[in-house]
């Protein structure tokens, strides 16, 4: 008898090969450690968080390069556990050279029980995009005066966007346009400021977690991100969990070359992870000295014991039935053993 969880699990992982191939190529910001962030790409993830909490990503990209780009994200998560909808607030901020940009973003998911611990997520995400350009304070050579063609811009972009999160308790895969409308933002094009437009990027994700022992878990994941009109991107991500305290692992971007990331966790309700990347093979290595990362996450209700303590992996802690199980399993085994001990002692 073929099992459909496993079918469907194969059926996802061809279409992610399939979709490989097409020419495509990634333009928008990506976080190296995006596995905390993974509403900004996909809507969908916020039906994952299962508690109120907070996520701050800040990432500072080739560093040693004058204006080089910095990110900052921040996303509220407030989940309704007695609902299936599920909703998130985010603000994003993007700087690069003379253009800055602000997005803020309301994300909603809705949860489809798909039989025993599997579920699919469906997302929207919608809000508002604040384009400035400060072109006016552009250096002009040859020449004391500036150059009337450089003027600041500014202005507002609207933003709507989809995705679905399939997740089993070992494995998920998740597509999703985050920006679906083609908007125009500013440019500077042959020395002059001029209009550009946004074509929407298309994101693949999958993941699947091996366990290794009891307490160590083995975790590959892979992001596809592409664009029309330019390479794709990828980025491998090859994480080593112990229990629920403490990560590791190296990643390899094809497009921003290698690194490695770190993870741990603080006291109950915080969990605080830094990665570095830097880019080999390319010209662009020689004036930078990599990129640097860090993300918090923050609990803002109050941690429960039995949640706090069991082993499980953050990318899949939506699927809390099983670990349920397995840590009340674990807390029956303890006690029973420490009853025989007692009368044990007492003989």
């Amino acid at each position: 008898m073929i099992d459909k969880s496993d079918f469907l699990s194969k059926l996802l992982l061809l279409i992610f090969c399939g979709l490989w191939s097409f020419g495509w190529s990634q333009q928008e910001t990506i976080f190296s450690l995006y596995r905390y962030h993974l509403n900004l790409q996909n809507p969908a993830a916020i039906g994952l968080v299962q508690s109120e909490q907070a996520v701050l990503s800040v990432r500072s990209q080739w560093l040693g390069v004058p204006d080089a780009p910095e990110n900052q994200a921040l996303t509220f998560f407030a989940p309704s556990p007695s609902s299936r909808l599920h909703k998130g607030f985010t603000i994003m901020n993007d700087q690069t050279f003379v253009e800055r940009q602000t997005q803020l973003t309301i994300d909603f998911a809705y949860t489809l029980p798909m039989g025993g611990d599997k579920n699919l997520y469906l997302g929207l995400k919608a809000g508002a995009n604040n384009i400035s350009l400060n072109a006016a304070n552009l250096a002009t050579y040859q020449s004391a005066d500036s150059d009337p063609n450089l003027f600041d811009r500014s202005g507002f972009v609207p933003n709507l966007g989809v995705g679905f999160h399939y997740q089993s308790p070992r494995f998920y895969f998740a597509a999703s346009i985050p920006h679906l409308l083609n908007t125009e933002r500013f440019a500077l094009e042959n020395e002059r400021v001029a209009l550009a437009t946004d074509r929407p990027h298309l994101y693949l994700n999958t993941a699947y977690r091996f366990s290794l022992t009891k307490d160590w878990e083995l975790t590959p994941t892979l992001l596809w991100t592409a664009v029309k009109g330019a390479p794709s991107s990828t980025q491998l991500d090859l994480i080593l969990h112990y229990q629920n305290q403490f990560e590791l692992g190296p990643l390899y971007n094809f497009d921003n070359g290698i690194g490695a990331s770190l993870g741990v966790k603080i006291a109950t309700a915080f969990h605080l992870a830094y990665a570095y990347t830097a880019r080999a093979g390319n010209q662009a290595s020689r004036f930078s000295r990599g990129s640097h990362e860090i993300a918090l996450r923050f609990r803002l209700d109050s941690p429960d014991p039995v949640t706090t303590n069991r082993t499980s992996n953050p990318l899949f802690s939506a699927s809390k039935a099983s670990d349920f199980k397995e840590n009340l399993k674990e807390q029956e085994s303890d006690g029973l053993n420490n009853i025989l001990n007692d009368k044990v002692n007492d003989l």
